[in-house]
């Protein structure tokens, strides 16, 4: 692992910079500094990460319940009455040829 440089102060409220002088510095002491600081950034991302899975979950639950809610208060008539009723198939070839001619005239004016 390589050393990281960045300004470290020690003792005497010196601003160090550079990697020789960082690795003088770094004592047990600083490596201590380190990992607390590394451990305060895990248990902020923790925290951070725990309080977006728990909105999440809320808002889950709360589009569940307005979902039961809209089912319950829906008056409309069920979609199986609406299908009851056929579609007429009869033949229309005037209006699939009224359809055809709109779309060739259409392409046409459109390529000039």
């Amino acid at each position: 692992m390589g050393l990281v440089v960045c300004p470290v102060v020690d003792r005497g409220d010196n601003i160090l910079a550079g990697r020789a002088q960082t690795a003088a510095v770094l004592t047990k002491r600083g490596r201590h500094v380190v990992s607390d600081l590394v451990l305060q950034g895990v248990e902020l991302m923790l925290l951070g990460m725990g309080i977006v899975f728990v909105f999440l979950t809320l808002l889950v639950f709360a589009l569940r319940g307005m979902s039961l809610l809209a089912d319950r208060l829906d008056t409309s008539e069920p979609a199986s009455q609406a299908a009851a009723n056929p579609i007429d198939l009869s033949d229309n070839r005037q209006l699939v040829a009224v359809i055809s001619a709109a779309v060739a005239r259409y392409r046409a004016e459109r390529a000039k």
